[in-house]
Formats: structure tokens, C-alpha cells, sequence
């Protein structure tokens, strides 16, 4: 039994001690929008602006598109997606109308787009990481 106990544990020391195996996904990547912004646009709007890098690479078919998520945050861990929006022709603004509901609200600006080159091993449409402002109601 106790020859047990210190075979499990010693598994589960080396285990732990593993470096992640994960590895970044070769292939190009999209930088994230700049300068994210909002400010009230009436008594039910916010505008939302920001600006799209310059050093996108050639590697992707322009225009770029612009992903727009809004997500209620319903506790620490949880959300529920609320709003989801493409926006075409690499747009640098967009108004959005506030939900009715009181609470809190990320909006998530990334950019996305495909890329020229088909490889089977990757995906074509690619997103940014996403920039975010919170709206409370």
C-alpha cells in the first residue's frame, strides 16, 4: 500500500511539473484595433470608435471586417451573449443602441478576415484578440 501511495504521488509530481505542450498556431495573425473608445450618443445609443492598424499583413484579403460581441455579465464567471455584429469594409465606428435591461455589458471590437493562401491545415478566417470597453446601466 505504501509503495502505492508513493507511485501515485511521484505521478502526479511529474505531472505537475510538465511544461504546457501547447504551442502557438503557425500561420499569420491579425493585430488588435487601437484606441477603443465609447461615448453616449443620445439617451439610448453609444458610439463606439476605434482605429485598424497599419501593419496588417499581406497575407490577408482586404478589406478587413470588423466583429462586434456584447455580452451581459450575469456573475464572475458567467455571461450570456447578447448582441454579435460583422461590420464590412474595415469600419472604425459603429452605433450601438443600449439594451433595455439594467447590468453590466463588455463590448468586444476584433478584427477579422481571410487569409489569400488556402492551407487544409489551417483555418481561413482569422480573428484578432478582441479590445473591450465595459457599459453599466
Amino acid at each position: 500500500m505504501k509503495r502505492l501511495i508513493i507511485a501515485l504521488l511521484a505521478i502526479t509530481i511529474i505531472s505537475a511539473c510538465r511544461k504546457n505542450e501547447y504551442e502557438m498556431k503557425a500561420g499569420p495573425s491579425l493585430p488588435t484595433v487601437q484606441n477603443l473608445k465609447s461615448e453616449a450618443a443620445g439617451a439610448n445609443q453609444v458610439k463606439l470608435s476605434w482605429n485598424i492598424p497599419q501593419q496588417i499583413p499581406a497575407e490577408f484579403e482586404r478589406p478587413l471586417k470588423v466583429a462586434l460581441e456584447v455580452n451581459k455579465i450575469i456573475g464572475p464567471t458567467k455571461h450570456i451573449t447578447v448582441f454579435n455584429h460583422t461590420i464590412d469594409e474595415e469600419a472604425t465606428s459603429f452605433l450601438f443602441d443600449i439594451p433595455n435591461e439594467s447590468g453590466e455589458y463588455h463590448i468586444v471590437v476584433r478584427l477579422n478576415g481571410w487569409t489569400k493562401l488556402k492551407d487544409p491545415n489551417y483555418a481561413q478566417n482569422v480573428y484578432s484578440l478582441g479590445q473591450s470597453v465595459v457599459l453599466k446601466k
